[in-house]
């Protein structure tokens, strides 16, 4: 009857989706970072193009994904909201500089 915690959020995916499960858990988090990367690049390589509300979203984004990271380490957060929201803000972030990039 106690509850049991793994108090990180790759063992708590593993722990429920198994290996498989894992890598592909993995396999989004790396795709959002390089997602969030690739945006704040071209944005701090464009900032005459994109207002300044744009890189702090985009830096906010990237920041957040590696404070999701960090603190997944510690925490059991792998099917909570947070990462998700993130998710959908760094894809919103990368479709607006992709349309505003191929628009030039």
């Amino acid at each position: 009857g106690l509850n049991h915690a793994v108090h990180s959020t790759w063992f708590g995916v593993l722990a429920e989706t198994g290996f498989i499960g894992l890598v592909l858990f993995l396999a989004m988090v790396f795709a959002v970072i390089r997602s969030a990367k690739n945006s704040l690049n071209t944005v701090l390589l464009n900032q005459e193009t994109y207002p300044p509300v744009i890189q702090a979203v985009a830096e906010g984004n990237l920041s957040g994904i590696v404070g999701f990271c960090i603190s997944g380490t510690f925490l059991t957060q792998g099917f909570t909201w947070p990462l998700y929201i993130l998710l959908a803000l760094t894809v919103g972030i990368a479709h607006f500089v992709d349309k505003r990039s191929n628009k030039q």
